[in-house]
């Protein structure tokens, strides 16, 4: 599914740490997490099953595809980080969600008309 990146680069970066914690957060909110036994304190973040990263260390991808995993994900709060580019429209495919907190990042361009919520 996903190569593994290197433990020591992940695990040096205080970035990795927020992360860990919010991601911890969340799979505690699922019902079934069999399929994420990977992620727990006692295993480097960068080898939880479908988390990459990139070299500062700084997540750069979740995939969770077919797991199983049930419940919501009614909160998305990737205030700031370095995140650059355009905002993916996709986001808008999270029907739960009911919050979501792009700021002090680097995005450009304009907001997704399928963000909107008027």
């Amino acid at each position: 599914m996903l190569v593994a990146i290197v433990p020591a680069v992940c695990n040096a970066a205080a970035t990795w740490q927020s992360q860990r914690g919010a991601l911890l957060a969340w799979k505690s909110s699922l019902g079934d997490t069999a399929a994420l036994s990977t992620w727990s304190r006692a295993t480097p973040t960068c080898s939880w099953r479908g988390v990459a990263g990139n070299n500062g260390g700084a997540a750069t991808m979740l995939r969770l595809r077919d797991l199983g995993l049930s419940g919501s994900l009614s909160t998305l709060d990737l205030n700031g980080n370095n995140l650059a580019g355009a905002i993916p429209s996709n986001i808008s495919r999270l029907r739960a969600l009911a919050s979501l907190d792009l700021g002090s990042n680097g995005f450009n361009g304009t907001i997704p008309p399928q963000l909107d919520d008027g």
